[in-house]
């Protein structure tokens, strides 16, 4: 009886370390996910910054976003001699690889469901008045006809890995290119498999993907259009998604108190003066929110919406007076920070 006691005890000791073990395994299994490593890279590409955070993942994840982000730079820059933009441009025509070829499938898609206001074909009005450049100036009115016959997203002929354009057409990506990062960063993150959470910034667009390590949403800033870069209107509260801004505060010059932004409208070939200052779209694709908020800021809010709706997408517009409206479905995850701005109606 004696013996059979002290193995009952001896069992239940062991089936308590057993179990405390069970329970410290837990904990620090749980710690390790609250805190996964984190890598980071800051790199330059698309024109801007880009800054990639992840936690988890291989060593190298990040490295290799900066390196899939550079050679997406490399196929769609203008100022890329051997780009297929540039050979496109040089040329009329390219073939390319298939990666490029699906891409400009999708950019001509985003060219029809937006009627036009975002359109690949910017690229001899945006050399006209050159805002951002050298030498930026207002053109004369022949001048901007002449570039307005250029400028028409339906000319560009897609057969195949084959790219071609009529003579003089030129095309400029650079209102999609930096979602089209966050796609690329994307791809790279979801590749790993282990990675838990990043942050992927390419200039005015954003990646959250995953989760939040510790918090339940990622949150975003919308920059104060008359702030410096880190001025904030609001912050966005989201899970993963894509987030891009498009502004008048961005690249612009001045003449007798105008003021001239990068933002050309296809329709009128001159830069967007509605009384907007800012739009910032969230979407479920990277080039879709970068070329959406392109296309809103030229539309204007009441002509957006429906596309907006269309494309599943949402959106926040800034104006001159400082108020500002958000689309139903973005609405209860932003909210104002900034007390120079007020909600429209509020």
């Amino acid at each position: 009886m004696a013996n059979s006691g002290r193995l009952r005890r001896s069992a239940l000791l062991a089936a308590g370390i057993l179990l405390a073990a069970g329970i410290l395994a837990a904990v620090l299994t749980d710690l390790f996910r609250k805190a996964p490593q984190k890598q980071s890279v800051v790199s330059f590409a698309m024109g801007s910054v880009l800054s990639v955070d992840l936690y988890g993942g291989a060593d190298g994840t990040a490295e290799a976003v900066k390196n899939a982000v550079a050679a997406l730079d490399n196929s769609i820059s203008r100022t890329i001699g051997n780009s297929y933009i540039s050979r496109i441009g040089k040329n009329g025509k390219c073939t390319a690889d298939g990666d490029f070829a699906d891409n400009m499938k999708a950019l001509l898609a985003l060219c029809e469901a937006t009627g036009g206001a975002f359109d690949v074909t910017i690229g001899a009005l945006s050399d006209l008045w050159d805002v951002g450049g050298a030498t930026p100036r207002i053109p004369t009115q022949d001048e901007i006809d002449a570039a307005m016959a250029l400028t028409d997203y339906r000319t560009v002929s897609l057969t195949g890995f084959q790219v071609s354009v009529p003579p003089g057409t030129l095309l400029d990506l650079g209102a999609a290119g930096k979602g089209m990062a966050c796609d690329a960063a994307k791809r790279i993150l979801a590749a790993d498999g282990e990675v838990r959470g990043a942050v992927v910034a390419s200039g005015g667009s954003i990646l959250c993907y995953g989760e939040n390590p510790g918090k339940k949403t990622w949150t975003v800033g919308v920059r104060d259009p008359d702030g410096g870069e880190n001025d904030l209107a609001g912050v966005i509260r989201c899970g993963e998604c894509f987030i891009s801004t498009s502004g008048n505060y961005e690249k612009y010059f001045e003449l007798d108190g105008v003021r001239y932004c990068h933002i050309i409208s296809p329709f009128d070939g001159r830069p967007v003066n509605n009384g907007l200052k800012s739009v910032t779209v969230r979407a479920d694709g990277g080039m879709k929110s970068d070329a959406l908020s392109t296309a809103c800021f030229v539309l204007g809010e009441e002509k957006s919406l429906p596309i907006l709706q269309a494309l599943n997408a949402d959106a926040i517009f800034i104006y001159d007076d400082n108020t500002v409206f958000a689309t139903a479905g973005i609405a209860g995850d932003f909210e104002l920070t900034n007390d120079a701005y007020r909600m429209r109606g509020a």
